[in-house]
């Protein structure tokens, strides 16, 4: 990074979700524009999704991981192309379901989100609310389905 680069913007952290934190650069004469570095960050610690701006677009090759930091997803944005995807077997708590009959010689493949199964659904996540009030229950014992059409 130049320093007419680190000049011309400045560091602004935001906080995606009780646990995920970004941090990214914006220009100075323009608060509203990303430039530069991004990173997120799981509790403060895990990386979970890393790559560049240029004049708020992503740009470049783009890593996302899970909350255990292996490596789920690489995505070039230049050229809009998945260069690496991980095997479901990582994630048995995603699902996917079908609403037509499946024959033989259909091809079925499962829907891909940029951002991978963690950091690509954190924009899901901050509009979904339980239909009741969570306190003193125990949230492990239920099972919520997301349906995206």
């Amino acid at each position: 990074m130049g320093k007419g680069f680190a000049q011309d913007t400045v560091e602004v952290k935001n906080r995606l979700t009780d646990s995920v934190m970004e941090r990214f650069c914006v220009l100075k004469s323009d608060k509203m524009t990303r430039q530069g570095p991004y990173r997120a960050l799981f509790r403060r610690r895990v990386l979970v999704a890393a790559g560049n701006y240029k004049n708020d677009k992503k740009t470049g090759i783009w890593r996302f991981y899970e909350t255990d930091g292996h490596l789920v997803e690489k995505y070039n944005y230049d050229t809009q192309s998945l260069l690496v995807e991980a095997s479901l077997d990582r994630n048995r708590e995603i699902g996917f379901a079908f609403d037509a009959k499946i024959i033989k010689t259909d091809t079925v493949t499962r829907p891909i989100k940029i951002g991978g199964s963690y950091y690509g659904f954190i924009p899901y996540l901050n509009i979904f609310r339980t239909p009741f009030d969570t306190f003193q229950v125990l949230t492990q014992d239920f099972e919520a389905t997301v349906e995206l059409l």
